[in-house]
């Protein structure tokens, strides 16, 4: 056995160095390949009639760099300082913005999307993309001129070749410093006996990675694309609504804690204190950097709302960098219960937690009857989120007991079906998240969204498919920075979109950002953030604590002696 995962672990090691330099080259060759490229090129820009259905009017409103828009040809567009602006063409002239000269690396289109908004075409070098700037929250998007021309025009041969050598010269030093930098550790032998399952733990980390992949490649998609984007296409439309894995992750809280207490005693201070030692490092490291950055912009209620963290229960300034904090705030809110949440479930079993679902759902219904308004109550609030916990903590009940359709080797397959499909429903034909203000959808929402996670969580814990174990290996150390890649996205992104942007692979625009967002966005992050992993989390892990103890009178619940090993090592773990 320790031969075995002495051989398992190597390999897992060795395809993590590679994944680590193919990543720093990928990195290294697009960012040379971009801020080399220059050329001459003629750009033609008109509004077009085909305007999204929820728009108001037809307007246009972009900002060109000073040297090319005092140069330009503006037929029939309105000008301020360098911003021009039109509306769709009528049965007149058609408005037309020419220009031809050189394009930079750090020229960019500055296009102001707002609830008025129609659509236009910009034309480079005969490469036409196809923009809808209707964005019911009013944005503003940076978008590189090179991003928009054909890759030939742009990229020569000359220019190609040398990001190859690039490329293959970063992917033969980073192996050689990552091996250096990452031996090869002996294997343990393990002290939880073969009863254990390993995969268990492997693929709650997976589905960790998956929550935070989805929440960084929804913000990196809606950087260069409006709010309103709606899509046929399932996995397109499941990242356009890319913030459902934020519902992953709280319905995984729910399931994980419940699996730890299930039977047991939660001690109420070491467990709030363990989560403190789990969270706050990372956190308290985001804040003062972005508390740093923009301090004159923070009352001191700010700083101290969001360092209890309650920030969510009140409107305070966005924290530059690390907007999608608030969700930290809703996480402490359902901890600070979940150990009472645990006592009343181990004492009056599963009912108690449907219960409680049906009055969080009541509740939401009141409130919608009240205010007409849902979707932020039930989007930025515990109250709104509270079904996806509990429904996680029913979830947790219902693996333990191990029924046998769940590993059924078609179970997962149609549990992921469903999951597109929902997604694809909400996206296309409710319109997604910016699409449902004042909708009655977001009564049930939550619950409904957090029951196909959870039916997927299920079948995929269950599933009785193998997965090669360098892949599941690497899957898990993905998993175990993901709090690193939620938290810390925002420090990179920014960096990725000024240098590099959106890559012009193909003449799609929305597919050429979502290549960019896979292959060089996610691997960028992910770099960082097993920085932060290893530099500012793991550390404060030797401080970790134990807080279940099983109690002299386990109620409705007592766990297998395998069960609880597996809780005891899933609690190290959380």
């Amino acid at each position: 056995m320790q031969v075995t995962n002495s051989y398992s672990n190597g390999r897992s090691d060795a395809f993590l160095r590679w994944c680590i330099a193919v990543s720093l080259a990928l990195l290294a060759s697009f960012g040379y390949l971009v801020t080399s490229a220059k050329s001459t090129l003629h750009i033609n820009i008109v509004p077009t009639a085909d305007r999204d259905l929820l728009s108001s009017a037809n307007d246009v409103s972009l900002t060109l760099p000073a040297r090319i828009a005092n140069s330009v040809v503006a037929d029939g567009w309105a000008r301020t300082d360098n911003t021009f602006a039109a509306s769709a063409p009528t049965a007149g002239t058609t408005p037309s913005l020419r220009w031809r000269g050189d394009i930079f690396t750090l020229d960019y289109v500055q296009l102001n999307a707002t609830p008025k908004s129609g659509t236009l075409d910009i034309d480079v070098d005969g490469k036409r993309t196809h923009l809808d700037l209707y964005d019911p929250f009013g944005k503003t998007f940076y978008i590189k001129l090179i991003s928009l021309a054909p890759w030939s025009s742009i990229i020569g041969f000359d220019e190609a070749s040398e990001a190859f050598g690039i490329f293959i010269a970063v992917i033969i030093v980073a192996l050689l410093g990552l091996k250096w930098a990452m031996p090869r550790q002996a294997a343990a032998a393990s002290s939880h006996g073969p009863l254990v399952s390993t995969a268990y733990f492997s693929r709650l980390d997976h589905l960790r990675f998956v929550a935070a992949a989805l929440v960084l490649l929804y913000h990196f998609f809606h950087n260069f694309i409006t709010n309103a984007y709606r899509s046929h296409n399932p996995l397109v439309a499941l990242i356009a609504d890319g913030h459902t894995g934020v519902g992953l992750f709280m319905v995984l809280s729910g399931f994980i804690f419940a699996h730890i207490g299930r039977g047991k005693e939660i001690n109420y201070k070491r467990f709030l204190l363990a989560r403190v030692i789990r969270i706050f490092p990372l956190y308290v490291f985001a804040l003062v950097i972005a508390f740093s950055t923009k301090r004159w912009d923070f009352k001191p209620l700010d700083i101290v709302l969001f360092a209890i963290p309650m920030a969510n229960f009140y409107s305070v300034q966005a924290v530059p960098y690390f907007g999608q904090l608030w969700t930290i705030g809703v996480e402490f809110q359902f901890y600070s219960i979940f150990p009472f949440l645990n006592k009343f479930t181990n004492t009056r079993g599963p009912r108690y937690l449907v219960g409680l679902l049906g009055l969080f759902i009541l509740i939401k219904a009141c409130y919608f009857n009240l205010y007409s308004d849902g979707r932020d109550f039930g989007y930025w609030t515990i109250l709104g989120r509270m079904d996806q916990f509990i429904i996680g903590m029913l979830g947790a009940i219902a693996y333990n007991k191990r029924h046998r359709l769940l590993g059924n080797v078609l179970a997962f397959p149609l549990s992921a079906l469903l999951l597109l499909g929902v997604m694809t429903v909400f996206n296309l034909q409710l319109g997604g998240y910016s699409g449902t203000a004042g909708s009655s959808v977001w009564i049930i929402w939550p619950a409904l969204e957090a029951s196909v996670w959870m039916l997927f969580t299920l079948t995929y814990l269950s599933w009785r498919v193998r997965i090669p174990s360098g892949l599941d290996d690497l899957l898990a150390k993905f998993g175990a920075v993901s709090f690193s890649v939620y938290v810390m996205q925002y420090v990179a992104i920014p960096q990725l979109q000024r240098y590099i942007g959106v890559v012009p692979l193909t003449s799609d625009w929305t597919l050429n950002v979502l290549i960019t967002g896979v292959f060089i966005a996610l691997p960028g992050v992910l770099l960082l953030s097993g920085l932060t992993y290893c530099l500012i989390e793991r550390p404060f892990f030797a401080f970790k604590v134990r807080y279940v103890s099983q109690p002299e009178h386990a109620g409705n619940v007592r766990p297998h002696p395998a069960e609880a090993r597996e809780a005891a090592r899933q609690e190290v773990a959380a």
